[in-house]
């Protein structure tokens, strides 16, 4: 496969949150049609990320094991 043959996974990886900024980011990314797959403490133990995938691309990034390498890389 070419990479102009892969499909293209919009994703977004927001860091620096704390746990109650999540509501909030929640809101924000589901309004423009993204959805929350994972959320892991930063390296400073104290911060959040959040990865969000675009919805109509959630079942396709699951099948091919995206979101688990995204969680293993961030």
């Amino acid at each position: 496969m070419t990479v102009e043959d892969q499909p293209k996974i919009d994703i977004l990886v927001v860091g620096g949150l704390h746990m109650d900024d999540f509501e909030w980011a929640s809101r924000q990314y589901e309004a423009i049609g993204y959805v929350l797959v994972a959320f892991i403490m930063d390296h400073d133990a104290y911060h959040w990320k959040a990865i969000y995938i675009k919805a109509e691309q959630l079942t396709y990034a699951l099948q091919k094991g995206i979101v688990g390498r995204l969680t293993a890389k961030t």
